[in-house]
């Protein structure tokens, strides 16, 4: 059983979207502290138009110190919504597969939203649906498995040994605490991504792998499986590797 543990994101870049669609369960991990930066992706992402990159933030109140993702509340004052959804309008109404990307944020700017992870999952979602990857997928929030350890391999573990998880996807930032040994003494083999980027012609003429999914499918009508899976690399071969 391969499973994905990530915090969610707002509109996420296309790697985010392919390491899900190759995995059977993806856990959102939401009840943890909330990031102190401002650079955060789980409250913006990336666009692009012809001349330059722009960011789409969602704007959230005053944040509390160790404040929990999940208890995070967008500041609704601002017309945060309209904003956006002009702004995109606006960036991709020549691109060719216009038509698309306004189904999916009309939708999601026509909603309403209290909490960040309310707009952040939602958006995920929907890009998992155009994607037609729901259907293959369980996905679960880590709040619902009601694992009480504040220790973030012991969490990782008990989570993973909650859905009898075989394989781990994660990413490089695990590196700085994970115990791999021990997922391994558990029967739990850990894998990295190693990224090849698909390139595909973008407003802009030098390419930006890291904007927001909603880029692709602004400029392209290529779905997932006319797309190259992410290498995912275990464990040991990362560390004596240097992968991106």
């Amino acid at each position: 059983m391969r499973v994905m543990i990530s915090q969610s994101h707002f509109f996420p870049w296309l790697e985010y979207i392919k390491l899900i669609n190759q995995v059977d369960i993806f856990v959102f991990l939401d009840d943890v502290q909330f990031p102190n930066s401002a650079r955060t992706f789980q409250k913006r992402v990336q666009i692009l138009n012809e001349k330059r990159v722009i960011w789409l933030s969602v704007p959230v109140e005053k944040i509390s110190k160790n404040i929990k993702t999940n208890n995070v509340k967008i500041f609704n004052n601002l017309k945060w919504k309209i904003d956006h959804l002009n702004l995109l309008k606006q960036t991709y109404k020549k691109s060719k597969n216009y038509k698309n990307l306004n189904l999916i944020i009309e939708n999601f700017y026509n909603k309403d939203y209290e909490y960040l992870i309310q707009a952040t999952r939602y958006s995920t979602k929907l890009l998992l649906d155009y994607f037609d990857i729901l259907k293959n997928i369980k996905i679960l929030d880590s709040k619902d498995l009601n694992i009480k350890s504040k220790n973030a391999n012991d969490r990782i573990l008990k989570i993973l040994k909650e859905v009898n998880a075989t394989e781990y996807i994660t990413a490089k930032g695990s590196l700085n605490y994970l115990d791999h040994n021990n997922l391994k003494k558990n029967g739990i083999e850990t894998f990295y991504p190693s990224y090849e980027y698909f390139v595909y012609k973008q407003l802009n003429e030098n390419f930006n792998p890291y904007v927001s999914t909603l880029d692709l499918i602004a400029n392209s009508e290529k779905k997932l499986k006319d797309i190259k899976p992410t290498k995912l690399v275990n464990w040991k071969a990362y560390l004596e590797n240097k992968f991106e």
